[in-house]
């Protein structure tokens, strides 16, 4: 019930971001995977200084993992900026859930 709280609140979070004269967003993009869910949201960031440098694409997100591999449970949360694609921030998150399925909770401290 605490992960579906979560994603709702995050789920509210992004829808919640709107453009202005500095960022424009593009709709949330809402996955889930084998070890949680994940929300990543493309930005474009309008550079400031007419025309000097061209405006650049980033994408943030936000993970959510509930690890089920021994027990107890583990869960994370995790979120990216800054990443040039979507396909990049979901690497960190699988990375960082195959980290934690990796690590026994005896060496958590």
């Amino acid at each position: 019930m605490q992960m579906d709280r979560d994603i709702q609140s995050t789920r509210e979070s992004y829808a919640s971001h709107k453009p202005d004269a500095f960022t424009g967003y593009d709709p949330p993009k809402e996955t889930r995977y084998s070890w949680g869910w994940g929300v990543t949201q493309r930005r474009l960031n309008h550079w400031v200084g007419a025309g000097t440098r061209p405006d650049y694409i980033d994408y943030q997100a936000h993970y959510i993992g509930l690890i089920m591999s021994d027990t107890p449970l583990k869960q994370f949360k995790l979120d990216v900026f800054g990443a040039k694609s979507s396909e990049e921030a979901d690497q960190w998150a699988k990375r960082c859930a195959d980290k934690i399925e990796g690590t026994a909770t005896s060496d958590i401290q």
